[in-house]
């Protein structure tokens, strides 16, 4: 990583959301497929309007569909102070099909947000797991993938097997790095509710490819607790991005969270790279990676 161009301004901004005008959800993305763009085979473009305190739902594609997602939002007006738009990409069973949903979310006191979205595919990276399993109701199942050592950002992609009930769908998925035998390492986890029946799927976690750009690196000790935002770049310009987190200490510790995320002061919108140790555990010092996917 060494020699990598690093921006790292920092900006703190308060957790709290983006946003100017509507689509009811769940709703099929609509958009073209392009040419390749930062190594991807295609790409999905659709503008929707999201609404404060609203989870708007869009349906990418069916779930069997090769290949990952890596989304950027890029909001088309200014928006509150303090306002930022949440993401997340998992399966849900729509009572026909398994398909892959992306969800935004907003803070409740923002005006309706008009976005751009763009969904990049991963189905020609590398793939480091690949494994049929079964995943239990309520279980915080974990698999080692690789070293944490090993620089790479990850791409999660989940195909459940079978029919399910409408409204199933899986609760949770990320790759964290756990020191599980004394040293770290990257560690997929996956959740399904409570109340759910046992599900059967493939997954399947892509790696960054080794010529994808670095567009920001730097290092921190981490306090518990603390909501740390380094800025990446300007949302106008485009592109999606993947962030790694890399422990630099052989001592216990637990990331709570990390994202990357566009925030609001108000004045400009700006791409956020933000990451959380749990509260009441130690500090940790981090190695923050930010790898980007097309833009301009």
């Amino acid at each position: 990583m060494n020699g990598k161009r690093m921006l790292s301004i920092a900006v703190v901004l308060i957790l709290v959301i983006a946003i100017l005008a509507g689509t009811t959800g769940p709703a099929m993305a609509q958009g073209l497929q392009s040419g390749n763009k930062g190594g991807q085979p295609g790409r999905l473009d659709f503008t929707a309007v999201l609404h404060g305190g609203v989870t708007e739902k869009f349906v990418l594609g069916p779930s069997d569909r090769n290949g990952g997602y890596v989304v950027d939002v890029t909001p088309l007006v200014v928006s509150q102070d303090g306002a930022y738009i949440e993401k997340q990409i998992l399966p849900e069973f729509n009572g026909k099909m398994w398909v892959d949903m992306l969800t935004l979310t907003t803070p409740e006191y923002i005006s309706p947000l008009r976005v751009h979205v763009q969904a990049y595919s991963t189905a020609d990276w590398p793939q480091v797991f690949q494994a049929d399993i079964s995943l239990e109701p309520g279980s915080w199942d974990g698999y080692m993938v690789q070293p944490s050592a090993v620089a790479a950002g990850y791409v999660i992609e989940i195909n459940p097997r079978g029919a399910g009930e409408p409204g199933d769908r899986v609760e949770k998925a990320v790759m964290q790095p756990e020191m599980p035998d004394g040293s770290w390492w990257d560690v997929l986890r996956l959740q399904i509710p409570a109340d759910q029946s046992t599900l059967q799927a493939e997954v399947i976690v892509y790696q960054t490819p080794a010529d994808l750009p670095v567009v920001m690196e730097t290092e921190l000790v981490a306090e518990p607790g603390v909501w740390y935002g380094m800025g990446v770049g300007d949302p106008l310009e485009g592109g999606a991005y993947i962030i790694e987190v890399t422990p630099l200490w052989d001592e216990p510790g637990q990331v709570e969270r990390y994202t990357v995320q566009p925030e609001c002061d108000g004045v400009n919108w700006y791409d956020v790279a933000r990451v959380m140790v749990t509260p009441d555990w130690p500090p940790m010092a981090l190695r923050i990676t930010v790898y980007q996917v097309g833009g301009d």
